[in-house]
């Protein structure tokens, strides 16, 4: 039944108030390497830019700097065969881990100076955060599958550990000599996340209330700190902020898979990396998030359909005109099951099949596909080829429409709306 026909016989419109159709104020965009199995975001500096790492699929793994624009630096250590970047300073000084030539070990990159830390004797150590006044953090695999903390202090490594832990990492520092890390009791326990504070030399556990088990990722030089949970009764990790004290679900992908956080910028950007599927497999993509910006947003309700969970949309790419690079993506839906992306001018919010329509005519259909295996419908999105009046400035508004008929009830179904504002 097409949309129209289907818009025609829904009923009228619900008395929502204005803030049942707000949009989110927040960004949130996904990106990939391209050409990559992999990608990272561990750390995001004070102008935006991410440090990460990506691997290819002959195995072998990379290092990046993303940034605020969205163009990507691919660097390597000089003759190196694997770099990682695993964090980066406000000041936009990139740490990790390379190997090459003398098995190079901690590293840090910075404006296309590379420079080598001497790790403890007969110890690797990957570096994993830190500060604009030289202090570096990280951690080296220690006997009897142990990891231990190292601090670089002017390039002087110490081992920091979490008292009585088998296991501690340090995952970033600020300029207030505040560690974040992780400890582990014993060789087969869950993770915590503990806070250490240089200067009086204290500890503190940090877990998540609702978490079976929590790893706090990295923090800024007002104490905001990211990391993931596995909820207590879930089976996915969510990213999550704790900030004046409480702790926020970031729930950025929905029902769509994994995610983490990994680093925040003193302005609250940011990023991480999302573990679910893409393009009809398992992928995992880094993210960045802008709590204040204002890039395509969710907006709308969806309800459950036959696949047990109402179905969402994100997109991947840019919102560009000219990258003309935005992909789709909806989910979960029935698997291999036909529907189809469509747009139109406004948002609204009534009645539409078994869910809601959020976009008011007319409506622009994209073409007829199917989901996957998993329930989930990508479409790239050509700018070029679209009906509409797509312009610099302009504002549409996306879903998706399934069938669903083992549902019962009118046998189609609906995605959450995505709002859309492209740029030149």
């Amino acid at each position: 039944m097409s949309l129209q026909r289907l818009s025609a016989v829904a009923c009228a419109t619900l008395g929502l108030s204005g803030a049942a159709l707000a949009l989110q104020s927040v960004t949130l965009e996904r990106f990939v390497v391209t050409g990559a199995d992999v990608t990272f975001a561990r750390g995001i500096d004070a102008q935006g830019s991410i440090a990460g790492s990506y691997a290819l699929p002959d195995g072998s793994s990379h290092a990046y700097l993303r940034d605020a624009s969205g163009t990507l630096q691919l660097v390597d250590w000089p003759g190196g065969t694997t770099t990682f970047f695993e964090g980066i300073t406000p000041g936009g000084i990139a740490v990790g881990f390379a190997v090459g030539p003398g098995s190079i070990g901690p590293v840090e990159y910075d404006g296309g100076v590379w420079t080598a830390l001497t790790p403890p004797p007969q110890a690797g150590v990957f570096l994993q955060g830190g500060n604009d006044s030289g202090l570096r953090v990280g951690n080296l695999v220690g006997a009897f599958g142990s990891r231990h903390g190292v601090l670089f202090t002017g390039g002087v490594p110490t081992l920091l550990d979490y008292p009585g832990a088998h296991s501690t990492e340090l995952e970033d520092i600020n300029e207030l000599g505040i560690i974040v890390g992780n400890y582990r009791p014993d060789a087969v326990g869950i993770w915590h996340g503990f806070v250490h504070n240089l200067n009086s030399g204290t500890f503190r556990t940090l877990d998540h209330p609702d978490g079976a088990e929590t790893r706090l990722r990295g923090i800024n030089d007002f104490d905001t700190i990211v990391g993931d949970t596995l909820l207590s009764g879930a089976s996915n990790r969510r990213a999550v902020v704790f900030e004046g004290g409480e702790w926020s679900d970031l729930e950025l992908f929905g029902v769509f898979g994994d995610s983490r956080a990994s680093g925040v910028s003193n302005d609250g950007h940011i990023c991480g990396e999302y573990y679910g599927q893409f393009a009809g497999a398992a992928a995992v993509l880094g993210f960045v998030f802008d709590p204040n910006g204002f890039g395509p947003s969710r907006y709308c309700e969806a309800t459950p359909n036959s696949s047990g969970a109402p179905a969402d949309i994100h997109y991947v790419g840019t919102t560009s005109l000219a990258a003309n690079d935005l992909v789709l993506e909806a989910g979960p839906a029935p698997a291999n099951t036909s529907g189809l992306f469509f747009y139109g001018p406004g948002a609204v919010q009534r009645p539409f099949g078994d869910g809601y329509l959020c976009v008011s005519g007319p409506h622009h259909r994209l073409a007829v596909g199917s989901t996957d295996a998993g329930g989930y419908a990508l479409h790239a999105f050509d700018a070029n080829a679209a009906s509409g009046a797509l312009a610099a400035g302009s504002r549409w508004y996306f879903q998706y429409w399934f069938r669903d008929t083992a549902a019962g009830g009118a046998g189609n179904n609906t995605s959450r709306g995505l709002a859309v504002d492209f740029t030149p």
